[in-house]
C-alpha cells in the first residue's frame, strides 16, 4: 500500500473526493467504505483512470496497491529436426510468485495462477504446435507489489523435459525470478541456441553465482558486450560457457563455438569475481585472450581450467593476464589443450601470484609453444606444490623443468 487516508471527514451529505492519483497502467486503487465504529461496509477495487469521486453520507478508506505487470519473450524452432512440443522450464518444487498469461505464437495461449505449485501446472506451461517454424513465445506476468515474476527458469533436466534443439533465442531479459544468489543450468543442454541479449540478466542482479549458464550451447557464436553489467556481486562462473567434450557424441552438432571471441571488457563491473573455473571449457572458436581481460578481478583466487581446450586460441599468451590477481591460488590446467598457443611462455607470467599452490597441467597438451621454458617461473611461490603434467605434451619447450 502507497497510500492510506481514513480523515476524509465525517458522515455528512455527498463528499466530493479530489485525490491525486499516480497515472500509469500498473496501478489500481481499493475503495473501502466504513461506518461511524469503523465498521467495513463494501470494499471495491478501481483503476486509477479517475481522481474525483462522490460518495454518499459515508467515511472512505482509500489503499493504492502497484500492480506490475512485465513479460519476457523465447524464441523455438519447430519441426522434425527440433520437436514439436516445448515446456517452458521451471524449477521443480516451487510455486508462482505472479499470475501468468503464456501466447505461444501461433494463436493459442495458456494461463496460470499465482500461488499454485509449479507441478500442478505443467499442462499449461507444455504445449505442442501444428505447423513447423520458427514461434516467439511471449511470457506475461502481473502481480501485486514488487517482487519475483516467475519461478526460477531452467533447462537442467527440469520437470523431465527437455529442450535441446528447440530453443532458439532469448531476445528480451528474464522476467524478475524467484532465485536466490545461487542460479545453475538457465540454458543447459541448449543445443540450438544462436542469441541471448546483452541485457539479460537486468532484472536478476541478486546472482552472484553462474553455473552451467550457457553449458552446451554449440550454436551460441557470441558473448554480448555487457552481458554480466548487470551482475555488480558476481563471484562465480562455473562452466559457464564451458562446452563438454562429448567426442563422437550426437548432440556435437556444431564447432566454432564463441567465434566472436570474448568481449574485452566482460567482467569490467565485477569486482567481486573470485573463481572463473571451467568458464571457457572447450569454446574452440576463441581465437584471442583480451590481455585486460581480469584487469578489474583483483579478487580472482581460481582459475582452474578456464581455458581448458580452446584450441583456437591462435596467439601467444598474454604477459599480464593475471598480474592484479596478487591471492590467485590455483591455476590447474588453465591453458591445458590450448593446442593453438604459440610463442615462449612469458617470465613474468605468474610472477604477481605470489600465493599460487596449483599449477598441475598449466601448458599441458600445448603443443605450439617454443623456446625454452623461463628459469624463474616458479621462483617467487613458496606454497606451490603441485605441478603434475605442467608440461606434458609441450614437444616445442626446451629447457630443464624450473
Amino acid at each position: 500500500s502507497i497510500l492510506s487516508d481514513t480523515s476524509l471527514g465525517e458522515k455528512t451529505d455527498d463528499i466530493i473526493l479530489n485525490i491525486p492519483l499516480p497515472t500509469g497502467p500498473y496501478t489500481k486503487v481499493t475503495t473501502t467504505a466504513i461506518d461511524e465504529n469503523h465498521n467495513e461496509i463494501y470494499s471495491v477495487d478501481r483503476d486509477v483512470d479517475f481522481n474525483i469521486r462522490r460518495f454518499h453520507g459515508r467515511r472512505m478508506a482509500y489503499s493504492l496497491t502497484e500492480v506490475l505487470t512485465d513479460s519476457m519473450q523465447l524464441v523455438v524452432a519447430v519441426g522434425d529436426d527440433t520437436g514439436w512440443t516445448f515446456r517452458i522450464q521451471f524449477a521443480k518444487y516451487s510455486s508462482y510468485p505472479a499470475d501468468l498469461e503464456l501466447e505461444w505464437g501461433d494463436d493459442n495461449t495458456s494461463y496460470v495462477s499465482a500461488g499454485t505449485n509449479v507441478e500442478d501446472y505443467l499442462d499449461n506451461i507444455t504445449h505442442s504446435y501444428a505447423s513447423p517454424g520458427d514461434y516467439t513465445i511471449t511470457i506475461t506476468a502481473t502481480r501485486e507489489g514488487k517482487g519475483p515474476m516467475i519461478p526460477a527458469y531452467r533447462t537442467r533436466e527440469e520437470n523431465g523435459q527437455w529442450v535441446e534443439y528447440m530453443l532458439k533465442s532469448a531476445p528480451t531479459p528474464l522476467l524478475p525470478m524467484n532465485v536466490g544468489e545461487y542460479y545453475d543450468g538457465l540454458f543447459y543442454n541448449c543445443f540450438s541456441l544462436e542469441r541471448i541479449c546483452a541485457d539479460l540478466f537486468s532484472k536478476n542482479p541478486q546472482i552472484t553465482y553462474l553455473s552451467q549458464t550457457f553449458y552446451n550451447c554449440h550454436q551460441l557464436q557470441e558473448i554480448p558486450a555487457g552481458l554480466l553489467n548487470y551482475l555488480p556481486d558476481l563471484e562465480h562462473l562455473e562452466h559457464t560457457f564451458a562446452i563438454e567434450n562429448i567426442g563422437s557424441y550426437i548432440h556435437s552438432v556444431k564447432q566454432g563455438i564463441l567465434s566472436s571471441g570474448i568481449p574485452e571488457d566482460l567482467f569490467a563491473n565485477n569486482p567481486k569475481l573470485k573463481s572463473v573455473t571451467y568458464a571457457f571449457e572447450g569454446c574452440d572458436g576463441i581465437s584471442h585472450i583480451p590481455e585486460n581481460l581480469f584487469a578489474n578481478n583483483p579478487e580472482i583466487i581460481s582459475f582452474q581450467c578456464c581455458f581448458l581446450r580452446c584450441s583456437g586460441i591462435n596467439e601467444p599468451i598474454p604477459s599480464n593476464l593475471f598480474v592484479n590477481q596478487i591471492d590467485a591460488e590455483n591455476f590447474a590446467g588453465v591453458f591445458s589443450d590450448c593446442s593453438g598457443l604459440y610463442g615462449s611462455i612469458p617470465e613474468d607470467l605468474f610472477a604477481t601470484n605470489t600465493k599460487a599452490v596449483i599449477f598441475d597441467g598449466v601448458f599441458r597438451g600445448c603443443s605450439g609453444l617454443t623456446g625454452v621454458i623461463p628459469e624463474n617461473l616458479f621462483a617467487v611461490h613458496p606454497f606451490a606444490a603441485d605441478f603434475q603434467e605442467t608440461f606434458a605434451g609441450c614437444s616445442g619447450l626446451t629447457g630443464g623443468i624450473p
